[in-house]
């Protein structure tokens, strides 16, 4: 930035993603990545840098809190929702989004039959 831009200050979120670290600014749509997170966040600073350049600087940049969320184990918790709902007498099954559902009810009758039968 040159000295007579005014400073703003962005939020960041750095994912890793393979060998690379990504850093997204979450008020503007720019993004960059470097093989650690102080690089990628330099790269994502100089690609802000050159972004402005073009574009005028946000008068107001809304701040995001930042909150770190912990989810559960993807496996482990469908295994949680499937033993619930089997608990409470409901046959679990998986439906494919790729193909039309009457088709698969037609094919699989004894899946989707009422368990009680």
């Amino acid at each position: 930035m040159t000295a007579s831009m005014t400073e703003v200050q962005f939020t960041a979120a750095i994912t890793h993603e393979g060998d690379w670290y990504v850093a997204r600014c979450l008020q503007v749509e720019v993004a960059s990545q470097g093989e650690s997170v102080e690089s990628a966040l330099a790269n994502l600073r100089e690609a802000l840098e050159l972004y402005f350049e073009d574009e005028p600087l946000p008068t107001d940049v809304e701040h995001v809190h930042e909150r770190k969320l912990r989810l559960p184990d993807l496996a482990q918790h469908q295994a949680w929702v499937r033993d619930a709902l089997e608990d409470r007498g409901y046959r679990v099954v998986a439906i494919r989004c790729d193909e039309a559902l009457g088709d698969q009810v037609a094919r699989h009758p004894e899946t989707f039959s009422n368990k009680s039968e």
